[in-house]
């Protein structure tokens, strides 16, 4: 399976965004998945980067049969709003969205399955 990755990304290095990806982007690709998503170094700086940057994730988006999202999904917390339109967008179109440690098991078990 293909799996997007969405994850808070403001107010942070390149760095710190990749670190906060690595685990579960190698757990996954152990797993037999394809990850998508992370870090965009091409933006243009505009007033708007942020809105280009979700519309290439979009763009990944589109291709992939998942989505994982970084961290856990609690009622009393706001989603970064980046991460809350790639998770709207993905439930509106059928795309399965993943949350926090419980998603990534569900879906490394998965991927396992597949490969056996």
């Amino acid at each position: 399976m293909k799996i997007f990755i969405s994850q808070p990304m403001k107010g942070k290095t390149k760095e710190e965004i990749e670190a906060d990806s690595a685990l579960a982007c190698r757990l996954l690709e152990l797993a037999g998945h394809e990850v998508l998503g992370g870090y965009q170094d091409n933006s243009p700086k505009t007033k708007h980067e942020a809105l280009w940057c979700l519309g290439a994730s979009l763009k990944m988006l589109s291709r992939c049969d998942a989505l994982y999202y970084i961290g856990e999904r609690d009622k009393n917390t706001e989603l970064p709003r980046g991460c809350e339109a790639e998770i709207h967008c993905a439930g509106s179109y059928g795309i399965p969205v993943f949350y926090g440690e419980e998603g990534l098991r569900r879906l490394c078990f998965q991927g396992l399955k597949e490969k056996a």
